[in-house]
C-alpha cells in the first residue's frame, strides 16, 4: 500500500422503531487517518478495524513522532473511555498529549505517537487500542511497528554499469571505466550516491584527477541527502590528449557508519588515435568488467582465457572488433591458425565486413564475434584467432585463445598489512599467500619498493627462494616493522611477483600489499586461530557425503575482546558448491561435497573493529573404503 493517507471508516448501523411505523437509521463511525505524510512511515488497514502504523527503520535513542487524527462522523456524541499503548517492549511507544473524554458528534481530535528505538536491529512491536463506551461501536486497533538501528545514515551507489554497491566492513570501491577514447573527443560517466538510511547523509568529495578528467557534477565538493533515497549524481567527462591510460581517483567521505574506509571512486582510461581496437572476455577479467583483454597502441596481441571447460561441455565468449579511426575500416580475414575442431566463432568473415569511422551516425562501427570452446578431452587447449585488415598500422591482429586452468594469487591480508608497535619497539607479522587457483602458481620474487613510504623500517624475514604452489596451498610470510619514535605512520610496498597472468598482465606486473605504521593506538589487535577438530585429512564413505566438516575459532584471543568472527571458503575442489553454514559464528560447520582439498581462513575482530591477520587451514577430504 502506499505512503498516501488511508482512510477507514468504521461504521455501524442501528434501526429503530419510530412513531407512525417509520424506520430512522443512525449511522455511528470513527474515521482514524494518518496526519503527517512527509515522514517516510506507511499507515496501512489489515481489516476494517485494525489499523498497521510502520515508522520504518530509525536510529536508536531518537524521538520520531507521528501523528493520528479521530473523527466522529455520527450524528451523536462518542464517549472516549480510554487510548492506550500495549505490548511495547521496553517501553518504545508513548503518547504525547492528553486523550479527550469525548468527541462531538462531526467534530474530531489528533493525538502523538511517539516511537523511541532502542536497540540496534530491534524489531519493535506494539499495540495502540481505542476504547469507548460506546458498545455498539466496535474499538480500534492500531499496530505499532519499528525497527532500531545504530547507521546514522547509509550510502548506496549505482555504477555507470547499474550495479547497486553499499558499504561492508570496508568503503565502496567502484571503477569508472572509460576505456579508449580518440584524442581530443569526450565521453562522460555517471554514478548515482543514494541515501538509503533514517538520517541525513553528508558527503564529501576529495578528488584527485589527472588532466584528462573533470567531475561536473555535482558543482560543490560538499552535498547531503534527506533520508530514504534522496539521491545525487556524481558525473566525470574524460578527453584524453594524448595516446596514453589516464588514471584518477574520487574519495568520498561520509558519515555512514558501515564505511570502515573511505570510499574510493577509481577513473581509468586511455586515448588514441584511431584505427583497428580488439576487446575479448576473459576469465581472468572482472565481473564489472568482463571484456578486458583489449589491444593498446602498440600491441597487437591479446590473450582470451575460457578457464577450466571439461570434456562434453561448451563455452562461449565474446569478441568485438571496433574502429578508432576517422575512415572506413575493413576486416579481410579472421581465421585459426589450428583448424581444430574444439574452436570455433561466429559469424563467419568473409564476407568482407566494412566498419565505419568511430560515431558515425550513418552506420556500424563495431562488430560482435562469439568464439566457442568445446574441448574434446580434458587436457590443456589453446589456439590462436587471426584478424586481418586493412590498418596500416596493425594489419594483422592475433588472439591466443586458451581453454586451461589458471593459478591464481591470493593474498591475505588484502590490500594493507597494518603494525601497531610501540614507539622504538620490534615486531613482525604475517601475511598468507594462497593459490585460489587450479594450476601451480610460482611465486618467483617478494621485495619491499625502495621508491616508496620509508621500506627501511621494514623487513621480509623467511621468503628466500621461489616457491610454486599447488591449487589450494598456502604459506606465510612474516613482516619485521621497527618503529622509529622520530617517524609518523611509516609505511612501504611490498611487490609480489608471480606466474597469475591477471597480475603479470598488468602495466605493474607484481601484486601491491601495502605496510602500514598505525600510532595513533597501542592496543593490538586480536590474533585468529583456526581449527578442524577432525584433522586435516578426513575420510567420508561416499553414500554419506556431504561430510559435515567442523571448524573451531574458540583458540583465538585478544587483550580485550573478539567481537566479531569471519570465516571464509579460498579453495575447493572443481564443482564443489560447499559453504560455511555460518560465516560469523565462533563454531561453524561446511559441507564438503566433493572429495579434494578445501582451504579455509578465519579473521577475527576486536572490540574497537581491528581485525586479525588471517589464520588459514587445509583440510583434505578422502573416501573412505
Amino acid at each position: 500500500m502506499s505512503r498516501a493517507i488511508t482512510l477507514i471508516s468504521i461504521l455501524v448501523f442501528v434501526a429503530c422503531q419510530c412513531e407512525e411505523g417509520t424506520v430512522t437509521t443512525i449511522t455511528r463511525g470513527i474515521k482514524i487517518e494518518a496526519v503527517n505524510k512527509n515522514l517516510p512511515t506507511k499507515f496501512e488497514t489489515a481489516s476494517k478495524d485494525i489499523f498497521n502504523l510502520d515508522f520504518g527503520i530509525r536510529t536508536i535513542n531518537k524521538t520520531y513522532e507521528e501523528q493520528i487524527k479521530v473523527t466522529n462522523e455520527s450524528q451523536i456524541e462518542i464517549v472516549v473511555k480510554s487510548i492506550q499503548i500495549t505490548d511495547s517492549a521496553d517501553g518504545v511507544y508513548s503518547i504525547k498529549e492528553d486523550i479527550p473524554s469525548k468527541i462531538d458528534a462531526n467534530q474530531s481530535f489528533i493525538f502523538t505517537v511517539l516511537y523511541t528505538p532502542k536497540k540496534d536491529r530491534s524489531n519493535d512491536i506494539g499495540k495502540l487500542k481505542i476504547i469507548t463506551e460506546n458498545t455498539t461501536i466496535p474499538d480500534a486497533t492500531i499496530n505499532l511497528i519499528g525497527n532500531g538501528t545504530t547507521s546514522e545514515a547509509t550510502i548506496l551507489i549505482i555504477s555507470p554499469e547499474g550495479k547497486d554497491l553499499t558499504c561492508d566492513d570496508k568503503g565502496i570501491q567502484m571503477t569508472f571505466y572509460f576505456g579508449p577514447q580518440r584524442i581530443n573527443t569526450s565521453k562522460t560517466l555517471t554514478a548515482t550516491v543514494k541515501n538509503k538510511g533514517p538520517s541525513i547523509l553528508n558527503v564529501t568529495m576529495s578528488p584527485v584527477l589527472g588532466p584528462a578528467f573533470k567531475i561536473e557534477k555535482p558543482t560543490s565538493s560538499t552535498f547531503s541527502l534527506k533520508p530514504y533515497s534522496e539521491s545525487q549524481e556524481i558525473t566525470v567527462r574524460f578527453t584524453p590528449t594524448s595516446t596514453d591510460v589516464y588514471s584518477g581517483k574520487i574519495i568520498l567521505n561520509t558519515n555512514d557508519s558501515n564505511c570502515k574506509t573511505a570510499n574510493e571512486l577509481y577513473l581509468t582510461g586511455r586515448g588514441t588515435s584511431g584505427g583497428i581496437e580488439v576487446c575479448g572476455e576473459s576469465e581472468d577479467c572482472p565481473n564489472e568488467l568482463r571484456m578486458c583483454q583489449c589491444t593498446l597502441e602498440n600491441t597487437t596481441t591479446i590473450t582470451m582465457d575460457f578457464g577450466d571447460v571439461k570434456k562434453g561441455e561448451k563455452k562461449d565468449l565474446k569478441l568485438r572488433i571496433k574502429n578508432l579511426g576517422d575512415s572506413n575500416l575493413n576486416i579481410n580475414e579472421v581465421k585459426f591458425t589450428d583448424q581444430s575442431s574444439e574452436f570455433s566463432y561466429s559469424p563467419q568473415i568473409p564476407p568482407k565486413v566494412s566498419l565505419k569511422p568511430n560515431g558515425d551516425p550513418n552506420g556500424e562501427d563495431t562488430k560482435i564475434l562469439t568464439i566457442t570452446y568445446a574441448p574434446s578431452t580434458n587436457n590443456k587447449s589453446s589456439n590462436s584467432l587471426i584478424i586481418k585488415s586493412d590498418d596500416t598500422s596493425k594489419p594483422v591482429i592475433t588472439i591466443k585463445l586458451n581453454g586451461e586452468s589458471n593459478p591464481k594469487l591470493s593474498v591475505s591480508p588484502d590490500g594493507m598489512l597494518i603494525f601497531k608497535t610501540a614507539p622504538s619497539k620490534t615486531e613482525s607479522l604475517p601475511f598468507t599467500i594462497a593459490n585460489a587457483g587450479y594450476a601451480p602458481l610460482t611465486v618467483s620474487k617478494i621485495q619491499i619498493d625502495q621508491n616508496t613510504g620509508v621500506p627501511t623500517a621494514f623487513k621480509i624475514l623467511n621468503f628466500n627462494a621461489e616457491k610454486t604452489l599447488q591449487p589450494g596451498e598456502f604459506f606465510s610470510v612474516n613482516v619485521e616493522f621497527t618503529n622509529n619514535p622520530n617517524i609518523a605512520n611509516e609505511s612501504a610496498q611490498i611487490f609480489i611477483y608471480s606466474n597469475d597472468p591477471y597480475w603479470s598482465s598488468l602495466e605493474n606486473p607484481y601484486y601491491i600489499l601495502m605496510l602500514y605504521s598505525d600510532d595513533s593506538s597501542s592496543d593490538m589487535p586480536p590474533i585468529a586461530v583456526a581449527k578442524a577438530p577432525g584433522g586435516d585429512l578426513q575420510k567420508v564413505r561416499s553414500s554419506e557425503r556431504p561430510l559435515k566438516v567442523l571448524l573451531d575459532g574458540s583458540a583465538s584471543y585478544d587483550d580485550n575482546a573478539i567481537t566479531q568472527y569471519k570465516w571464509s571458503i579460498i579453495f575447493k575442489p572443481r564443482n564443489s558448491q560447499a559453504q560455511i553454514d555460518d560465516p560469523s559464528a565462533q563454531k561453524t560447520f561446511f559441507n564438503a561435497d566433493e572429495y579434494g582439498k578445501y582451504t579455509i581462513q578465519l579473521i577475527v575482530v576486536d572490540n574497537v573493529g581491528q581485525e586479525s591477520t588471517p589464520s588459514t587451514i587445509s583440510i583434505t577430504v578422502v573416501e573412505d573404503i
